[in-house]
């Protein structure tokens, strides 16, 4: 199963509830809301979508299928971004 942790070249810096980023390496500055925060501070150990899920099912009222589905295509984006590296 896949693993996903913080590419260490990315800045993140609080906005209230959202998560401003930088990637050092490319110059690309990024925005997360809320969720995206809760999933960025999650990734700060090696984590798998299960572990994700897992933990937001914990502190928001979403079916776990939503979830999935909403954390898969989120996580496929910050790949895409660098934000985050499979490990």
């Amino acid at each position: 199963m896949k693993r996903y942790k913080q590419n260490s070249v990315v800045l993140a810096a609080s906005m209230g509830d959202e998560l401003g980023m930088l990637n050092q390496m490319t110059g690309m500055y990024f925005v997360l809301d809320s969720i995206g925060n809760d999933v960025w501070n999650i990734l700060s150990v090696k984590s798998n979508i299960h572990e994700i899920v897992d933990t937001l099912l914990g502190e928001y009222d979403v079916t776990k299928e939503r979830c999935e589905h909403d954390i898969a295509i989120l996580l496929d984006d910050m790949i895409e971004k660098n934000i985050i590296i499979e490990v």
